[in-house]
């Protein structure tokens, strides 16, 4: 059962408001491109015309990774390729506890749906929920491939 809290936040998600005090990095990305770019939901019909609007949210993501100090250009040492899903590179770090997963965002039509994604998921599913380093980073990675 969905406690009261829960539904309220995902009601407030859902309809694009930003957190007040986002609890982790991934609800403070999500909330700097709401209010960058908006929160309309793309239905369908308009996936292929909201391409323009991805790449200006990657360009942001990219600016705002840069000055953050979370852009790196490949991988950290040690980590070890496991598969790769229908969204995700999927690879083991190297401590061998944890999982990196490595997301082109192709199933979303921009980058505030995939993280509005994330953040639903976490607030859904906490025991699973996606975390950043343990410094509190969320780590994005150019030129993998």
């Amino acid at each position: 059962m969905i406690s009261d809290e829960i539904r309220q936040k995902l009601q407030d998600i859902v309809r694009g408001a930003c957190s007040e005090r986002p609890a982790d990095r991934c609800s403070k990305i999500r909330n700097d491109l709401v209010k960058s770019f908006g929160a309309d939901p793309t239905v369908k019909s308009q996936f292929e015309s909201r391409a323009v609007i991805k790449e200006k949210q990657a360009d942001f993501l990219r600016i705002l990774a840069e000055e953050s100090g979370l852009w790196l250009a490949s991988l950290p040492a040690g980590t070890e390729y496991l598969t790769r899903g229908g969204e995700s590179k999927i690879y083991l770090d190297s401590d061998k506890l944890n999982l990196i997963k490595v997301n082109d965002a192709v199933y979303y039509a921009t980058w505030l749906e995939f993280f509005t994604s994330v953040v639903i998921h976490n607030l859904l599913f906490p025991q699973t929920a996606y975390s950043s380093t343990p410094d509190g980073r969320i780590i994005l990675i150019r030129n993998l491939d």
